[in-house]
């Protein structure tokens, strides 16, 4: 089966030079917008006062009163909408197909990167607001007992799913990784020597050839793989 399809919400998705070999990109996402609602709101409805203040300036006081409003417009934006706005597009989430990673910060960036194998469950926290937009807060438990909290989620149900079939698959992986295993319990010995090799019977099979193998006798190395592929008579 292929990799899982990409999906990016917003432009600034995750360059490709930080993620490590056969790693896919499964959702890229910032946090939901209504972290930014009421600030948007507060922005239109003071457009809408310069606009409606413009009109009815006095003729004799045109044009600098009009530069001035429209320039005292431009610098309120900026604390109250274009900074934030810069802040929330800055802060991203990412889950690939072996960690997640959130990043926020405009001239420092700081974030978590969280591998999949450490995570031992997912829970959904949504209050009345995070159900009409259709968001939450996820918490991704650790055995450390300290969770990582992706706060203001979008389709939050949906990305829970999503790490909760990528923890299925990576244990199902796993699963199946120790059920190709041909397993040598007992001391073999070779003719001539006194050392005794004891295989681990563990070892991992790709494609019906030993991934890796470990003795403790160096001279009886291709003596044992031979045993381990059948391919020698053991009594």
């Amino acid at each position: 089966r292929g990799p899982p399809l990409s999906w990016h919400d917003g432009a600034m998705a995750l360059s490709k030079k930080l993620l490590s070999r056969d790693e896919v990109v499964v959702r890229h996402m910032h946090t939901h917008i209504k972290v930014l609602l009421w600030r948007i709101i507060a922005w239109l409805l003071l457009i809408a006062a310069a606009a409606v203040g413009t009109v009815f300036i006095p003729a004799d006081w045109q044009p600098w009163a009009a530069i001035a409003l429209w320039a005292l417009v431009l610098v309120v934006s900026f604390p109250l909408l274009f900074i934030p706005w810069l802040l929330w597009y800055m802060h991203t989430y990412t889950v690939t197909t072996k960690r997640v990673i959130t990043r926020r910060g405009v001239f420092r960036r700081t974030g978590h990167d969280l591998p999949l194998t450490r995570i031992s469950d997912v829970q959904l926290v949504k209050d009345f607001s995070d159900r009409f937009f259709g968001c939450g807060t996820l918490a991704l438990q650790t055995s450390s007992d300290d969770p990582l909290l992706l706060r203001d989620v979008p389709k939050v149900e949906m990305v829970q799913v999503e790490i909760s079939n990528l923890l299925f698959e990576d244990v199902q992986n796993r699963r199946d990784g120790i059920g190709k295993v041909k397993r040598m319990p007992r001391e073999i010995r070779s003719p001539g020597h006194d050392d005794a090799l004891l295989i681990d019977g563990a070892q991992n099979v790709e494609n019906g050839a030993a991934d890796r193998f470990y003795n403790r006798s160096q001279p009886l190395r291709g003596f044992a793989e031979d045993c381990f592929q059948g391919r020698c008579d053991v009594g």
